[in-house]
């Protein structure tokens, strides 16, 4: 139980994360200008697939790792260890194994995974997430329906998704 646990706290935590820290800079600048550069910079919405690369260049956020290291801290303050342990086993190899190998796989051109049509689905709302202020889940979107920022059609024109920041 706890086990499946981990992969909805990172749904919620990563959303959470994603949306107020990266997005609307709620811990600074410094951490969503690096994610700036990842949209704008390494993957634009005119080139959000490179051809010919292989290889994702990754956005290099040290703060998720510093995110992660604290919510397993608070599950080890908070929860018996019996619970603790399978929540953090369970959400660690959720994040590392699904959640960053399907963001990878979004903006590789060719990737095997095109073959399917759920995946083509997820590709396109993480896409969406390039051109506008939504879609924050990076690769399930559960957590934007049930707060209301999912969107499921790519704006006419790209929409400010860094607001105020300065560069």
């Amino acid at each position: 139980m706890f086990f499946v646990g981990g992969l909805v706290l990172v749904e919620v935590v990563g959303y959470i994360w994603h949306r107020t820290a990266e997005h609307l800079g709620l811990v600074g600048d410094g951490i969503r200008y690096r994610h700036w550069v990842h949209h704008e910079l390494d993957y634009p919405t005119d080139n959000l697939r490179p051809k010919n690369v292989v290889k994702y260049k990754s956005a290099g956020s040290w703060s998720w790792y510093v995110l992660a290291l604290s919510v397993i801290g608070l599950a080890f303050i908070l929860l018996p260890i019996r619970d603790a342990v399978p929540l953090t086993i369970g959400g660690a190899l959720y994040a590392y194994f699904v959640v960053n190998y399907f963001h990878e796989a979004f903006h590789v051109d060719n990737h095997w995974l095109n073959r399917f049509e759920w995946f083509k689905r997820l590709v396109k709302l993480h896409d969406i997430h390039h051109w506008a202020a939504c879609n924050y889940g990076i690769v399930f979107f559960g957590m934007d329906r049930l707060l209301g920022t999912l969107r499921e059609e790519t704006p006419t024109q790209k929409e400010e998704i860094f607001p105020g920041l300065s560069l």
